[in-house]
């Protein structure tokens, strides 16, 4: 899990702490372009952010752009799956094909993994 997906469940957390009744406080607008909230959320307490520091230094910020995979890369994986296929026992075919469907509709449509199913 990266640093960013936590912070992400921070801000709901906040989000559900300042719906509730104990998230009512005092809120002061000043100059109609800040807002200062007085809040007891926990997530703000010193504790908390001290603990939110030493979390990000921990985990950090991990950023890896996506790489397209070149038609020569696919060509070698299809080659691969077809000896998969050709020496596979007939109850493992299907995991077989069902890589190289996967492959082949990732490459098509210029997708992530996780976009595919």
């Amino acid at each position: 899990m990266q640093y960013e997906t936590v912070q992400k469940f921070q801000s709901a957390a906040f989000n559900v702490y300042l719906s509730s009744i104990d998230g009512q406080g005092d809120v002061v607008l000043e100059k109609e372009t800040q807002k200062f909230q007085v809040t007891k959320c926990p997530i703000y307490s010193d504790f908390f952010e001290r603990f939110n520091k030493g979390l990000h230094k921990r985990m950090g910020d991990v950023i890896r752009p996506d790489r397209a995979i070149s038609h020569l890369l696919m060509l070698v994986l299809m080659e691969s799956v077809e000896r998969d296929w050709e020496t596979a026992r007939e109850i493992d075919k299907l995991f077989s094909a069902l890589e190289g469907t996967y492959s082949v509709l990732a490459f098509t449509q210029a997708s992530r993994g996780e976009e595919v199913p």
